[in-house]
């Protein structure tokens, strides 16, 4: 069944997939990307396809359009060459904050993309840590949304702290810092934030446990232009924590957001995943503050287990 199934990373996420092609043993598809003065670009298969189960590794991080549009143009490519099926592994799921018309006259862009992956005969979705989980339902088609939790914990145990406590910097991240807490069987702190603008946002309130003398774990799923982190960094070393340690799914860092956050003297790491790929050598100059995890091995064993038709469920239940 292996030999019908082949890998293909393009140009976000290139090395992810050739890691997944070397440690599945799948054949790995090369392809040549050319773009146009105008903008305007090309994709071309390098290798036959035809008959085979094709899984196409693109995260839709910054440039996010360039990277959809890559994507879309790629699988009209794999479509037209008589591919068996084809499923996509979109580690960060571009334009997942539009899940919802905040205002009046705004698109539900997180729908739109999900309509356009679907248009394209796509078999299934594979995405990390989703911004919204609602954007599940938005798709006809399997979605697995997988959850970076349990890397995570390992990476806390490994710091050997004590005295924690799990901090969520806003509302949406409660679920997510509430399972981290009772696998670490620690108590949680919620912040109470607001939006007044895009890429903007301020604590109002501190609920739950309080972070003196506490060495604070925050978790996020993203961190974007930084503002939240460092709000909330400032809050901790202002409420007399002992130290903090930051762990995100998708490092972002817009407008050189990650040199904002390490300045914070209170921080002593900031995890990220390889959801969007960059060289850790480049932020190692910034600060050796900045670490990164790999979702590697985790998104092998779920592309094992649709293959030869296993629970993914499991996966989860053996950690």
């Amino acid at each position: 069944m292996k030999t019908k199934t082949a890998i293909c990373g393009l140009s976000s996420s290139k090395e992810l997939a050739k890691s997944l092609s070397k440690k599945l043993k799948f054949e790995y598809i090369e392809v040549e990307k050319q773009k146009f003065k105008n903008g305007e670009m090309l994709t071309q298969i390098k290798n036959s396809v035809r008959g085979k189960n094709v899984y196409v590794v693109q995260s839709t991080g910054y440039p996010s359009s360039e990277n959809i549009m890559e994507l879309m143009i790629f699988l009209d490519a794999v479509k037209r060459s008589s591919a068996q099926s084809v499923s996509v592994i979109m580690p960060y799921y571009g334009y997942s904050r539009q899940d919802r018309k905040a205002k009046g006259r705004q698109p539900i862009t997180a729908k739109l993309i999900s309509d356009m992956i679907e248009l394209m005969g796509v078999k299934r979705l594979i995405t990390f840590d989703l911004h919204s989980s609602q954007i599940q339902g938005f798709f006809d088609i399997p979605v697995d949304d997988l959850k970076t939790i349990y890397l995570i914990e390992n990476l806390i145990n490994n710091l050997k702290l004590k005295d924690i406590t799990v901090v969520s910097p806003d509302h949406g991240g409660i679920n997510r810092a509430r399972v981290i807490s009772k696998l670490l069987n620690s108590p949680i702190t919620i912040l109470d934030k607001r939006r007044p603008d895009i890429n903007k946002s301020e604590v109002l309130n501190v609920l739950g446990e309080p972070m003196n003398n506490k060495n604070v774990i925050i978790v996020d799923d993203m961190i974007d232009t930084g503002g939240t982190i460092i709000n909330t960094l400032k809050l901790a070393e202002k409420n007399g924590a002992k130290s903090a340690h930051v762990f995100c799914t998708h490092g972002i860092f817009s407008d050189g957001a990650i040199k904002k956050i390490v300045e914070s003297k209170i921080l002593k790491s900031i995890y990220m995943s390889n959801t969007i790929e960059t060289n850790l050598d480049d932020y190692r100059k910034i600060s050796p503050k900045v670490k990164i995890y790999k979702i590697d091995d985790l998104l092998a064993k779920v592309i094992d287990a649709q293959v030869n038709q296993n629970s993914i469920s499991n996966l989860y239940k053996e950690k």
